[in-house]
């Protein structure tokens, strides 16, 4: 029987049967037992501490579970794995996975284990200190250039065609229904030669203050590289850029959305203005990859939305009760903004 991902109690008892199977140990207790640490579409993470004779010093350790939520999502965690090795093989400040099960037959799901880093988002530090924001974009900044500095020979991730033809495919292969998103898709298509020429380097493709560790030192660990592409280096930038505009929205407190919708603007152009002091932008590449991401979010929008599409469970319950109602309609309106200042 599968587990529930969102279910604590039940991942708990998985997972200690499933270390104890893996390991040959009895005995397995928790010093700390599954703590959610946040949610997706698609994945649920728990951190967790164990304790029994014979674990070893890396499964005494405080750990963290990353559960992906079909088993189909097989493909997707080995990526992920490989490309966080990969990263950390490279110098680059990310998590080398402990363990990665394509298919955990205690779980029924796909599973990776990685080490607890210390730390929290870089989000938090810049919502407790305001005047400090330009300091944490400029080192967010500094670590998207330090990524797509890296070497890309060895990296584990496809390259086949460009990825702009990439990600049309994936857009075309979303069918919601909505006659404008189709135009919207359609004028993609007629402009992508903006972007065909690139210079490939390692994207992270979520790459946001949420997803960046910070601890007490200031020393940062990049996180969920699930969405890791080999290609232009603009579109990584432009989902950055997109996700401080979508950030205000969606924020869960009336706090974080008061103060994300004010600084919104500032936020988008001092990050910029971060990244172009290290690296050059060219402004009609990243204009284009912005509204590719757009249409990408007002698809995704569409699909959480509607109770009857494709999408199913508790994820998409819980991503549309987060959602607000006209988010589809605000991201039809930035996409064609977007497209006109092109």
């Amino acid at each position: 029987m599968t587990v529930n991902p969102a279910n604590a109690t039940e991942v708990a008892a998985a997972l200690r049967q499933y270390v104890a199977d893996k390991l040959h140990v009895s005995g397995i207790v928790y010093l700390e037992a599954p703590t959610p640490l946040g949610r997706g579409m698609d994945t649920r993470s728990y951190s967790f501490h164990l304790n029994a004779d014979g674990l070893g010093p890396q499964w005494s350790a405080p750990l963290v579970l990353r559960l992906y939520t079909s088993e189909d999502q097989a493909g997707k965690a080995q990526k992920e794995a490989d490309v966080q090795t990969f990263a950390v093989s490279q110098g680059y400040p990310a998590v080398e996975p402990l363990l990665l099960d394509r298919h955990a037959a205690e779980f029924d799901l796909p599973i990776m284990v990685m080490p607890r880093v210390d730390g929290k988002p870089m989000l938090d530090y810049a919502m407790s200190s305001p005047l400090k924001v330009g300091s944490w974009l400029q080192q967010m900044a500094e670590l998207q250039v330090a990524l797509h500095a890296l070497p890309t020979a060895n990296c584990p991730l496809e390259r086949g065609a460009s990825l702009v033809e990439r990600k049309l495919l994936e857009l075309r292969g979303v069918h919601t229904g909505d006659t404008d998103q189709a135009r919207a898709l359609e004028w993609l298509e007629q402009h992508k030669a903006t972007v065909a020429m690139e210079e490939i380097v390692l994207c992270h493709g979520d790459f946001h203050p949420l997803n960046i560790l910070i601890d007490e030192s200031g020393k940062a660990n990049v996180l969920d590289w699930s969405d890791a592409v080999l290609g232009d280096r603009h579109f990584d930038v432009a989902r950055s850029v997109l996700i401080f505009w979508i950030a205000p929205i969606i924020a869960e407190s009336t706090l974080e959305r008061v103060a994300l919708r004010a600084a919104r603007g500032y936020l988008q152009w001092q990050y910029l203005r971060s990244y172009r002091r290290l690296y050059p932008i060219d402004d009609q590449r990243l204009g284009y990859w912005k509204a590719l991401h757009a249409l990408g979010a007002w698809q995704l929008v569409t699909r959480v939305q509607d109770p009857e599409g494709e999408l199913a469970g508790v994820a998409r319950e819980d991503a549309a009760a987060r959602l607000p109602a006209n988010l589809a309609t605000q991201l039809q309106r930035l996409f064609w903004k977007l497209a006109a200042a092109i």
